[in-house]
């Protein structure tokens, strides 16, 4: 039986819950019907990317944020993923809160430190020990954006607090483009990957 990690309510008033083995599910808050069960079984781009979530977040109207094994972005209107994991930038997989800021940043508990990521702006920004991150084990349900626009992660033997705007990186990492094939009249070349120099 699959132990529940995240319960959100959407702008629309559906229910999202997240599970650590069996995916996730929208749930009408009215109805209590199963309006979708998304799980890692499928075809990639209608799938999660790994089976447990660990947060949800709501982007915007459209765009929702599931964290599991790197990020699973659903478009709630195609009901399509995209994906951003490791081999994309992303410092670890191992996602364990986001909080969205006023700015429209991605804050994010890993394994290896916080990360913020602006999806508009493909900006993103890894805080080590060297920038004053004291734990690299963070409770999971325990972030919160304050009123002030302070966030607030709790580890497993304090809390972090801290004001995003004053963090504004002044170096960024981007993401790796990949092109993963070229066409020419229509034809497919020959399957290759390439990958831009970081």
């Amino acid at each position: 039986m699959a132990v529940v990690t995240r319960i959100k309510v959407d702008t629309k008033n559906q229910v999202w819950i997240g599970t650590d083995r069996d995916g996730l599910y929208c749930i009408g808050a009215q109805s209590g019907n199963i309006i979708h069960h998304y799980t890692s079984k499928g075809k990639k781009g209608e799938k999660l990317l790994f089976q447990g979530v660990s947060d949800i977040l709501q982007y915007n109207d459209s765009i929702f944020y599931l964290s599991g094994n790197g990020l699973s972005i659903l478009n709630v209107n195609t009901n399509l993923f995209q994906y951003f994991t490791v081999a994309d930038g992303l410092p670890s997989a191992n996602i364990s809160n986001m909080v969205k800021d006023k700015a429209g940043n991605i804050w994010m508990t890993t394994g290896s430190g916080i990360v913020s990521y602006h999806p508009v702006k493909r900006k993103l920004s890894h805080y080590t020990a060297e920038d004053g991150i004291h734990s690299l084990t963070y409770m999971g349900g325990a972030a919160a954006l304050l009123k002030n626009g302070n966030i607030a992660f709790g580890t497993n033997q304090d809390f972090i607090l801290f004001d995003p705007i004053a963090l504004a990186a002044k170096k960024y990492k981007s993401p790796k483009v990949q092109i993963s094939s070229i066409e020419v009249m229509g034809n497919q070349l020959k399957q290759r990957f390439y990958t831009t120099a970081s």
